[in-house]
């Protein structure tokens, strides 16, 4: 699965993008899906603003509750409540057709001092999806931070997720120790037997992959302990880097996915830190085609086929992940040394790429980022890396991990 969002990402982006207009101070609702109204949350945010919360709904009637009461119940370090002054949470309620919308206006009433604001629009079916929501979110949370803190944080979770208590406090701190974008932990609820044992593989081997990448490529803003998720479920970002990324796609699914790549290819400093931590439902059914639902969809018709997973193996991680550290140190040092094509050969060879065309490549990116995506990309086009890079049984993959790191 590791590989399977970088495959289809490209090819989501391509068929539907329905625009990638600059960000400007804010980008209107009508350019995306035929909204009449300039802005969808109209109120004037508080002066002392940090972090504007964005949460998209569609038919959260059996969540929301617990979504709201664990944003409105965040603590500080010291376990006092979290200042509602400080953060106010933009909720977008869509095409919705249970209570939702009541349930959030009696919430509203109901604790007056809890800086919730609600918006309730029906989306063009060609627009109604979740990178729509979340795009019209995000740029609403842009537009209100600049008004008064241009350095604001714009904070992403889900109508059917809890975060923890300190949440919004353990975000912050990792903003401040100068990272850019944060992704959190993301614990699913309880997951039925008939599919649990191949998610916690699934997990496991991606968070050991991020392991040994941590151990062969150590990463100053985002050091071991980690993780592997910086998903809608969680996920934090500057005002300045959500404007330099371009904002988030607003494409059917994956649009978190695309937007954190976004970001990599700036080389935004990107953090999963294991202290930001949400709780997310275990649902089974589709919001969209690709998510965390669909995810477990997948792993249950794995389970009921009785078919096997297959990944990457250790060697061949460890292959990507040495060249590299080897690209990002020629990258650090390209305005010291000469970098020429027999340098860089040393490291096309594994990656079964030409040197020449990483030359050119590596010549003409902005960021590094941008490189490494471009040359990741174009190893896993390769015939050679395909022959090479033959998948092995999860099971045998995750006990190898483990067994490099007991050594």
């Amino acid at each position: 699965m590791i590989t399977f969002f970088r495959a289809i990402l490209p090819e989501v982006l391509r068929r539907h993008t329905i625009s990638k207009p600059e960000i400007n101070g804010y980008v209107y609702a009508e350019k995306l899906q035929g909204c009449t109204s300039s802005y969808l949350f109209p109120s004037t945010p508080d002066k002392n603003l940090q972090v504007s919360v964005i949460v998209p709904v569609k038919d959260e009637e059996l969540y929301l509750i617990y979504t709201l009461n664990a944003l409105r119940n965040q603590v500080d370090d010291a376990g006092k409540p979290f200042p509602f002054n400080l953060y106010e949470v933009l909720l977008l309620i869509n095409n919705s057709t249970d209570a939702s919308f009541q349930i959030a206006k009696a919430y509203q009433q109901k604790h007056p001092f809890f800086q919730l604001h609600i918006a309730d629009i029906t989306l063009q079916k060609k627009a109604a999806h979740i990178g729509t929501v979340r795009r019209l979110l995000m740029d609403e949370s842009y537009r209100r931070l600049q008004l008064n803190n241009p350095n604001g944080i714009i904070a992403s979770t889900d109508g059917d997720t809890e975060v923890d208590t300190k949440w919004l406090c353990n975000t912050i701190k990792e903003i401040n120790k100068g990272n850019d974008v944060v992704g959190g932990r993301i614990i699913s609820k309880p997951i039925t037997k008939n599919v649990r044992r191949y998610y916690l593989q699934d997990v496991t081997y991606r968070y050991l992959a991020k392991k040994l990448e941590t151990k062969i490529n150590p990463c100053t803003h985002d050091p071991w302990p980690s993780h592997f998720q910086c998903y809608g479920a969680s996920m934090a970002v500057q005002c300045s880097v959500y404007k330099k990324a371009g904002g988030l796609p607003a494409i059917p699914f994956l649009e978190d996915a695309a937007f954190c790549s976004a970001s990599y290819r700036i080389d935004a400093k990107i953090r999963c830190s294991p202290d930001v931590k949400v709780y997310t439902s275990s649902r089974r059914s589709n919001r969209v085609h690709v998510g965390f639902a669909a995810h477990l969809k997948y792993l249950e018709n794995m389970r009921k086929e009785d078919e096997q997973q297959y990944v990457e193996a250790p060697e061949i991680l460890k292959i990507k992940f040495i060249n590299k550290q080897r690209l990002k140190n020629y990258w650090d040092s390209r305005d010291v040394h000469v970098i020429d094509k027999t340098a860089l050969s040393i490291i096309a060879k594994p990656l079964c790429i030409p040197a020449r065309w990483l030359f050119k490549r590596f010549n003409k990116a902005s960021f590094f980022g941008e490189l490494w995506e471009e040359t990741e990309s174009r190893t896993y086009k390769s015939r050679k890396w395909r022959k090479m890079n033959q998948h092995i049984l999860i099971t045998d993959a995750i006990q190898q991990l483990r067994g490099y790191f007991s050594n």
